[in-house]
């Protein structure tokens, strides 16, 4: 799956299910190249915030040059959407995601992972 926006692609790819791959396209003048890293979900804290971790742990310089990516796409309302914990994980809060806010308000999300076609989501409403 390939989404655009802000001139910036954000590649996402099934693993299994609990990975997904998370990438980019980097143009590097002459050609581009596609960098990319293994998310696995970790857990759900309190429906609202997902934690991902990295499944390589020696991929900061990677890390770096994708959270902005990832964050551009998660942040329209919020700078605070996407967290680096400086220890290979990524904190989405959620509940900072404007669109989401309704839904959350309704729901608590207890699952995500991953099948070819996309991301599976379990929630159970309040």
């Amino acid at each position: 799956m390939v989404s655009k926006k802000y001139g910036k692609q954000l590649i996402f790819r099934h693993v299994d299910e609990k990975v997904a791959t998370l990438g980019t396209v980097m143009d590097l003048g002459l050609f581009s190249k596609e960098i990319a890293i293994d998310m696995r979900v970790e857990r759900l804290v309190d429906g609202k915030d997902l934690v991902l971790s990295c499944v390589n742990k020696s991929v900061g310089g990677v890390l770096g040059v994708l959270l902005p990516v990832f964050k551009g796409f998660l942040s329209g309302d919020s700078g605070n959407v996407v967290e680096d914990d400086g220890n290979g994980n990524i904190i989405v809060h959620l509940k900072e995601i404007k669109s989401l806010n309704k839904f959350l308000d309704k729901a608590t999300l207890q699952d995500l992972s991953f099948v070819k076609e996309g991301p599976v989501v379990t929630f159970a409403m309040k």
